[in-house]
């Protein structure tokens, strides 16, 4: 069997049921063209799972705390009670708040990462924020009851999940195109 018919039958068998993909196929339908859902996947960096770091080993969503810290809104005041802010890209996140400012020393003050699945929120509610570093959602209380919480990690074992996860999202444009097309003529 040569490599193309390799990648064909691949491409053919997905198995949708495992998370993450899971979550691609669950909000793929919701795009009536695959540009819109490409766009989502390439620009808004969704790819079916979100990470939030915290200092607390039992995290837990909550309506009495909000998202908090030096970035929150430039405040430095808690935000919206039960709102929630959340990543695609756990290094970056990990590299801001686990490194000392203007240095390359780490120091580790977050060292357990929360991995969500937010299939049940309408895409339009997981758009990025412009909050300085990059990569972040930030959702309103109600928006964030939706989050399913799958489990809280230490980092080291948060980072191999992110790097499983990134290997089985779609690579390629033929893929993320397969997983679209599947879910919307599940319809």
């Amino acid at each position: 069997m040569d490599l193309i018919s390799i990648l064909r039958e691949a491409l053919e068998n997905y198995n949708y049921s495992k998370f993450p993909l899971s979550s691609l196929f669950k909000q793929a339908v919701n795009f009536p063209n695959f540009k819109d859902f490409s766009h989502f996947y390439s620009l808004e960096i969704y790819h079916g799972y979100y990470w939030h770091l915290t200092d607390n080993p039992n995290f837990k969503l909550s309506s009495d705390i909000g998202p908090r810290d030096m970035s929150s809104m430039a405040s430095g005041m808690p935000g919206e009670k039960g709102a929630m802010m959340i990543t695609s890209d756990l290094a970056n996140w990990d590299a801001h708040y686990n490194t000392l400012p203007f240095d390359t020393k780490r120091d580790v003050k977050r060292n357990y990462v929360v991995l969500f699945d937010p299939s049940d929120i309408e895409p339009k509610y997981l758009q990025q924020v412009g909050r300085g570093f990059g990569n972040e959602v930030y959702l309103d209380s109600t928006q964030a009851k939706k989050l399913k919480q799958i489990g809280v990690y230490n980092l080291k074992y948060a980072k191999a999940l992110d790097r499983k996860f990134h290997k089985t999202i779609p690579q390629t444009e033929e893929e993320l195109y397969k997983i679209w097309k599947d879910a919307n003529n599940k319809k």
